[in-house]
């Protein structure tokens, strides 16, 4: 607990701030806390820890994830243009192939 005294001479025996340090007249000083105070601020702390990596793991995923689609999304379009100009140059080639062979026979 923490208790302010006004300009007064507080007992200086626990302080929280340097004892020169001045707050607008104030001094804080720091009451000694019990050992069930201290464990459920310990449980507090990591739980808030253990919490915030599960979100930061979460968040992660999710991010990979996107990532990846966004990567697979511009490998199939790739895949598609590339697929489409091979097919076409194909064609052409059979195409000209049966023009050649027809103006053979003429």
């Amino acid at each position: 607990m923490i208790r302010h005294f006004s300009s007064d001479q507080p007992d200086t025996s626990y302080y929280l701030v340097p004892k020169d340090a001045a707050f607008h007249g104030l001094s804080f000083v720091y009451d000694s806390t019990d050992a069930d105070a201290l464990r459920l601020f310990q449980e507090f702390n990591l739980t808030s820890v253990l919490s915030y990596t599960m979100k930061e793991n979460t968040t992660s995923e999710q991010s990979s994830c996107m990532t990846i689609m966004n990567n697979a999304r511009e490998l199939i379009n790739k895949l598609t243009t590339y697929y489409g100009i091979t097919r076409q140059a194909v064609m052409t080639t059979k195409i000209i192939e049966i023009i050649s062979g027809a103006a053979t026979f003429e």
